[in-house]
């Protein structure tokens, strides 16, 4: 497994769907290689009945949370890419990138093991990369 994407939601249905829309595209290119986990805070919002459809996946976690960073931690330690691009709810992946150029990034991911993509934009372009920080320092994420 080279990429796991981490998608953390709470009441927002409708930004979990365009989400979900988006990975799928990318795991149709890549089904072996990418691995889509979401947590979702106990949503009452219609967001557990969507994922209601995809529940065989151990990969969903409906749970209450302590907010957004013990989502995400939670998200980090169902993981088992070598790679995690957290994509939260409402954010896509652009839909202009070809089988091509997503196919450019899986396999760099797979040499090159220094690599972190982070998402916090509506639309992103997933061929930015960037250091990742200490293994300490994303357990204790905390939000600013």
């Amino acid at each position: 497994m080279v990429l796991s994407i981490v998608t953390i939601n709470f009441n927002d249905k409708k930004g979990l769907e365009k989400t979900i829309h988006s990975v799928k595209k990318l795991k149709s290119f890549f089904e072996n290689e990418v691995e889509h986990i979401i947590i979702d805070g106990k949503s009452d919002d219609g967001s557990a009945e969507l994922l209601s459809e995809y529940i065989n996946n151990p990969k969903i976690i409906i749970e209450k949370d302590n907010g957004p960073c013990d989502a995400l931690n939670k998200g980090i330690n169902a993981s088992e890419g070598s790679h995690i691009l957290f994509l939260n709810s409402g954010d896509y992946l652009n839909p202009a990138l070809t089988f091509r150029e997503y196919s450019n990034l899986i396999e760099s991911l797979g040499k090159n093991r220094n690599t972190a993509l982070v998402a916090s934009v509506k639309n992103i372009d997933i061929q930015k990369t960037i250091k990742p920080p200490a293994a300490d320092d994303i357990r204790s994420l905390s939000m600013i």
